[in-house]
C-alpha cells in the first residue's frame, strides 16, 4: 500500500471517528450518517483524501491550463 493510499484511509477513518462521535451524541443513526458523509465530502474537497493520481494537480484544482507548446506573447514595444 503507497503512502496516498494509507492518508486516504487515515482520513476517511478519522471522518468516521468524527461521525461516530456526532453519531453518539445525538443518539442517533442518521445523524452520523450525515456527519460521515459531511466529513468526508469537506476532505474530499480540500483535498485530503485524494481519489487517484493525477499528476501533481489537486482534486479540486479546474483552472484551465495552456497547452504544453504554448508561448506567452509578449506585450509590443513602439
Amino acid at each position: 500500500m503507497n503512502a496516498r493510499k494509507k492518508l486516504n484511509q487515515a482520513n476517511v477513518n478519522g471522518a468516521l471517528l468524527l461521525a461516530l462521535v456526532v453519531g453518539w451524541l445525538f443518539q442517533s443513526l442518521s445523524a452520523f450518517v450525515v456527519a460521515a458523509l459531511f466529513f468526508a465530502a469537506s476532505a474530499l474537497y480540500a483535498g485530503d483524501i485524494r481519489p487517484r493520481d493525477n499528476h501533481g494537480s489537486t482534486s479540486h484544482d479546474l483552472s484551465p491550463r495552456p497547452p504544453p507548446n504554448h508561448r506567452r506573447s509578449r506585450p509590443r514595444r513602439d
